[in-house]
């Protein structure tokens, strides 16, 4: 059984470096987004400008997902945490109070939830001896 448990979690970790490798783009799109945004009030851009709107939406989105297969054992937490923490973080935190807004306007507590609990729980961890 230990055999078993040890070499499923292998596979799951080869499973989420293969989508990490195959994924590259996302990781610049967000790191443009965030040179984009950096600095600025994010929410009158986020109403003033579609196209940013688009991208941020995806990123999101993105994240989302990801987080969404953590959650569900699709994805390696530790293996993404490696990989994406801190830009993880560093997005949540340009976007957190657009997200309270989005929240409120669609009456949904849960719109990027997956996305913010594991940027929380990450930001938890590494307060308390784990780095990002």
């Amino acid at each position: 059984l230990i055999l078993f448990k040890r070499q499923q979690r292998l596979q799951l970790r080869a499973h989420t470096h293969q989508v990490i490798k195959e994924d590259l783009i996302w990781p610049r799109r967000i790191l443009s987004i965030l040179r984009e945004i950096k600095g600025r009030d994010i929410s009158p851009i986020f109403m003033q400008d579609s196209e940013l709107r688009q991208d941020l939406r995806e990123a999101l989105d993105y994240c989302e997902n990801i987080s969404l297969g953590i959650r569900h054992g699709v994805y390696d937490e530790e293996t993404i945490r490696d990989s994406y923490a801190k830009l993880f973080v560093v997005l949540y935190a340009q976007v957190e109070r657009l997200i309270h807004e989005l929240r409120y306007e669609s009456n949904d507590p849960e719109t990027y939830g997956a996305f913010t609990a594991i940027v929380k729980k990450w930001q938890y961890d590494s307060k308390y001896g784990r780095k990002l």
